[in-house]
C-alpha cells in the first residue's frame, strides 16, 4: 500500500539532503537523519519506508535526470532583478494573459509578481533535467489572478524596492536610491493609475501576506488558477525545448534605484 502512496518527486522533495539534523517540537529536542538517494541506506531495523526508498532509488534517480529543456545562458539570483527571476515573471505574466484568453475572461492580466527568495538554485547553462526544476522551485506554490487598485498596488511597489527587488513582469520601477522609496510605477509602459483596476498573476504565499506583501489583502477578487507555479515551469521548459527554442533572458533595469 505504501508503494503506491509514494510518488517519485515526493521522494525525491523529501531527500534532497544529506545531514544529521536536531530540531524542537513543544520543547523536546528530536534528532533525525536525512539519507542521501545516490547510496543505498543502510539502517540497523529497515522500515517499510526505507525499504520502499531503497527500492525506487534507481527509478528515482533516472526519472529526475531526464533532460526536458536547454539554457543559452547560466541565470543566476539576484536583487533587485536577476536572469532568471526575470525569465520566471516573464513567461508567467504571459501565462497568466493565455489563460483568461483561454477562459474567456473580461481583462486580462497585466503584470506579475514573484518572489525571488521562491527560486532556490540558479538554472545553469546547457541541458536542464527535472532535477533542477524540482531544486529551483521546491515550493507547493499556486498561481492566482488578483484584481487590485492602482494605489494598493503603489504600496506593494513600494514594499517591494524598499524590500530590495523581486521578480516582476510588464512592471517598471524606480526608487530613490538612499532610501529605496518608491519613485515612479509603470505597467504596460504607462504610469500606474490609482483609480484603476489591475490583475495581476502571484502565487498565494505572497497574496497571503507572505514576504512582507501584506497589500495583497486590499485585492478585490481573485481566482485560483488550480496550477503549481513549479508546474507551469517544467511546462514553459519543455514547450520551450519541443520548440527547439533555449531558454534565455535579458536585464532590463524594470527595478531601478536612482
Amino acid at each position: 500500500m505504501l508503494k503506491k502512496l509514494l510518488s517519485l518527486p515526493f521522494i525525491f522533495v523529501v531527500l534532497l539532503s544529506v545531514a544529521c539534523n536536531t530540531t524542537q517540537v513543544d520543547n523536546k529536542t528530536i534528532d533525525y537523519q536525512n539519507y542521501p538517494i545516490t547510496e543505498e541506506i543502510q539502517v540497523d531495523s529497515l522500515s517499510d519506508f526505507v525499504n520502499t526508498i531503497n527500492t525506487y532509488r534507481k527509478e528515482l534517480i533516472d526519472e529526475m535526470s531526464v533532460v526536458v529543456g536547454y539554457s543559452s545562458m547560466y541565470m543566476p539570483i539576484e536583487r533587485p532583478e536577476s536572469l532568471l527571476s526575470n525569465m520566471v515573471a516573464d513567461f508567467t505574466w504571459k501565462l497568466g494573459k493565455e489563460y483568461c484568453k483561454e477562459n474567456h475572461l473580461p481583462y486580462t492580466v497585466d503584470a506579475s509578481i514573484i518572489n525571488i527568495g521562491g527560486l532556490r538554485k540558479p538554472l545553469p547553462e546547457g541541458e536542464i533535467i527535472l532535477s533542477d526544476i524540482y531544486e529551483i522551485s521546491p515550493f507547493e506554490n499556486k498561481l492566482y489572478i488578483v484584481a487590485m487598485y492602482g494605489k494598493d498596488l503603489r504600496k506593494l511597489f513600494d514594499h517591494i524596492t524598499r524590500s530590495g527587488g523581486e521578480g516582476v513582469g510588464n512592471i517598471r520601477l524606480i526608487a530613490d536610491k538612499e532610501t529605496h522609496k518608491l519613485k515612479e510605477a509603470y505597467i504596460n509602459n504607462e504610469p500606474l493609475n490609482d483609480e484603476k483596476i489591475y490583475h495581476i498573476i502571484s502565487i498565494d504565499y505572497l497574496i497571503s501576506g507572505g514576504d512582507g506583501m501584506v497589500s495583497f489583502s486590499k485585492k478585490i477578487d481573485e481566482i485560483d488558477m488550480n496550477l503549481k507555479s513549479r508546474d507551469a515551469l517544467l511546462e514553459y521548459v519543455k514547450q520551450e525545448h519541443a520548440a527547439n527554442r533555449p531558454l534565455t533572458s535579458r536585464l532590463d533595469k524594470r527595478i531601478s534605484y536612482e
